[in-house]
């Protein structure tokens, strides 16, 4: 049913042609400004509304795209669609497809009736000079209105007030020959209108739409062969600086330094993305909403699965590539936990970038803040000061850190329970501390009891994340 609804409503507004098209952007070209438009009225209409409001919907189109976006929407209203139109100083093509016209002057109504009575109904009023030869009537009755307004220093309203009189006549009169008609009308009641259901779809179809939507939008803007050339550029680069790191103890720091990078550069990344990705939706978001097409929930679900796929699937692949290139831990066991460890904390990332997205509405605000607020997650993370060696004025932050509990199970799972061989700068010292116990690394860096449990920190960037989530979902349920 949903299918044909589509289907119907692409034909009624003749975008077949267009119909496998990108609509576009800013930075990507699409579709037609007529076919924009089009396509606009097409996503009201295709959820069959009893009425279609549109507000200058000719506005900044070319006469022929008006003309025939005007003729889409006259044939549409011979169909049994009910459609209001403002139109601000249409052709008179245009004015000829109106059925009935309501004419405005400062918010006070001229005339109301059909557009083929306007000229006697204005040329009858003694003020009204009469239509010229060669002039459109719309651009006539421009004129008109606008003499009007300025007549008496500007508060004239010859017009509005030869209306109201006109108006208060038919009024008293049709009072009289159909009172009874208004007496048999009725509303809804309180009861009956709260028992109307809420959407016009269950959650289940909700879900499976949205997520589809989300997908197919997170693929063009993720995957792209610009975010591709930039993923395969870091891959190259962070290859050359740590090309097949030897497993000793010369290059301990190296690997430190290397799944700490990861996490900074993805996560800094990742971040700043999604803050932009949710303030493009946020309109399309608040529209949906108060057509009642669907709830938060089934948005927000929609939204966290095909981010957990498309967001994170290049910064996976580096990480992915990065792991092989530079030799680090080569067991199974040790490379399938840091693609979880690394999923989780990306993911984590990537939900403080949407929750700074939907807390501070400004685009720019929430931008300069980004960077900064992770600048300040990974500093507290244990990398540049231990963590037993934090200020305890600052300490307290670092329990909040998911870059610190990502870094913590990433070094971990690197080094804890194995021996690290000897390296030339230990041979040098006669052995002394060598082999070096991988144990002393994962201290090295402040990591003291419960801490150095890999599964502990690895559940504690879940809780994060899902407290992230839980606050993003609070505030998208608040937001209007």
């Amino acid at each position: 049913a949903v299918a044909h609804l589509v289907d119907e409503t692409i034909n009624e507004l003749g975008l077949s042609s267009c119909r496998d098209s990108l609509v576009g952007g800013v930075s990507t070209r699409g579709i037609s400004g007529g076919e924009r438009k089009r396509l606009a009225v097409a996503v009201e209409l295709v959820g069959r509304p009893s009425i279609l409001l549109m507000d200058e919907p000719t506005s900044n189109l070319d006469s022929t795209s008006a003309f025939a976006l005007m003729t889409t929407l006259k044939q549409l209203a011979r169909a049994g669609h009910s459609i209001a139109v403002v139109v601000h100083q249409p052709r008179t093509e245009i004015f000829n497809l109106f059925d009935d016209l309501l004419l405005l002057s400062r918010g006070k109504a001229v005339y109301s009736g059909r557009p083929d009575g306007l000229q006697a109904y204005l040329e009858s009023i003694p003020t009204v000079t009469a239509l010229p030869s060669m002039t459109g009537i719309a651009d006539w009755l421009m004129d008109v209105v606008s003499l009007d307004e300025k007549r008496d220093g500007g508060a004239g309203s010859v017009l509005a007030n030869h209306w109201r009189d006109l108006e208060n006549e038919k009024g008293h009169s049709k009072s009289m020959t159909n009172g009874h008609r208004s007496r048999s009308m009725r509303l809804s009641t309180l009861a009956e209108l709260h028992a109307e259901p809420k959407f016009k779809t269950g959650f289940p179809t909700q879900l499976k739409m949205l997520v589809k939507r989300s997908w197919i939008q997170q693929r063009g803007e993720r995957l792209t062969r610009v975010a591709c050339i930039f993923t395969a550029a870091y891959v190259f680069f962070t290859s050359i600086l740590y090309f097949r790191l030897p497993d000793t103890t010369d290059y301990v720091f190296e690997r430190t330094s290397l799944l700490f990078f990861m996490i900074i550069t993805q996560g800094n990344g990742i971040v700043t993305s999604s803050v932009g990705s949710f303030s493009r939706e946020r309109a399309l978001l608040n529209r949906e909403r108060a057509k009642k097409l669907y709830g938060v929930l089934p948005y927000f679900l929609a939204k966290t699965l095909s981010d957990l796929t498309m967001t994170t699937l290049l910064p996976l692949v580096y990480g992915i590539i990065l792991y092989w290139v530079a030799n680090l831990r080569a067991t199974a066991s040790a490379f399938f936990i840091f693609v979880l460890i690394f999923y989780l904390t990306v993911c984590t990332a990537q939900a403080t970038g949407l929750l700074l997205s939907v807390a501070i509405p400004n685009l720019q605000a929430a931008l300069m803040l980004a960077p900064t607020l992770m600048i300040f997650i990974v500093i507290l993370a244990g990398f540049y000061v231990p963590l037993d060696n934090l200020n305890p004025a600052i300490e307290w932050a670092s329990w909040a850190s998911f870059a610190r509990y990502g870094y913590s199970a990433l070094i971990i799972n690197e080094f804890a329970g194995r021996d690290i061989e000897c390296g030339s700068d230990a041979i040098e010292e006669e052995g002394d501390g060598c082999p070096l116990s991988g144990d002393d690394v994962v201290a090295s860096i402040g990591l003291t009891g419960a801490f150095t449990n890999l599964w502990l920190n690895i559940v504690i960037v879940v809780a994060i994340q899902l407290l992230i989530r839980a606050i993003t979902y609070w505030l998208l349920r608040r937001s209007r």
